[in-house]
């Protein structure tokens, strides 16, 4: 109940209808190799592209991986090798991770 609320009075307040976010987010099954790594990439830069921040703060972005990628500091279901080595092959080392 407290959602449907929430939905509604943010629907009044910003003069929308149905769900929030709708049509904005979207989810693709992606396979594992390149496409991947591309996707991953694309997701990256999009604050860059968006012109959040420029490319040179692009790895201090807050609401993004790459600054996990970044430092080396993980969660557990961060898998980085992968999608380096299907970005050329780069190293799992801090000077892959820049590149």
């Amino acid at each position: 109940m407290a959602q449907g609320t929430w939905v509604m009075r943010f629907n009044r307040f910003h003069g929308e209808a149905g769900r929030p976010f709708q049509g904005r987010f979207k989810a693709l099954h992606v396979e594992p190799g390149h496409a991947l790594a591309q996707v991953i990439h694309s997701i990256h830069m999009n604050p860059v592209r968006a012109k959040v921040l420029p490319l040179a703060q692009v790895g201090a972005y807050p609401w993004s991986s790459l600054a996990r990628f970044l430092c080396g500091e993980r969660p557990a279901g961060l898998v980085a090798g992968t999608v380096l080595r299907e970005s050329g092959g780069l190293p799992d080392t801090p000077a892959g991770w820049r590149r």
